[in-house]
């Protein structure tokens, strides 16, 4: 399936959620394994789904500590800005 295609085919599927009182949430596990460029931008994608300027869609983003400076790469400003980190009771 093209890309492009799947991408209209998951912007459907929100919305078709969020019309039904649902919201939809992706977790996404081992985030600082994914580079900045295309997985992101998939993601960002994503989150902008939104209808009558609400978010359909929250993505949650999990991993080790170094995904704190992945997001400091400049090209992933934007995701910066939305982002919130959150340590895990489990940390110091």
């Amino acid at each position: 399936m093209k890309k492009v295609k799947l991408l209209d085919e998951l912007r459907n599927f929100f919305l078709e959620t969020h019309m039904a009182g649902r919201h939809v949430v992706i977790i996404v596990d081992e985030a600082q394994h994914l580079k900045p460029g295309g997985r992101w931008k998939s993601c960002a994608s994503c989150r902008a789904s939104i209808s009558q300027d609400r978010r359909i869609v929250t993505i949650v983003l999990m991993g080790q500590p170094s995904l704190d400076d992945v997001l400091d790469d400049p090209s992933l400003a934007q995701l910066r800005q939305r982002t919130r980190l959150t340590p895990s009771a489990s940390d110091p």
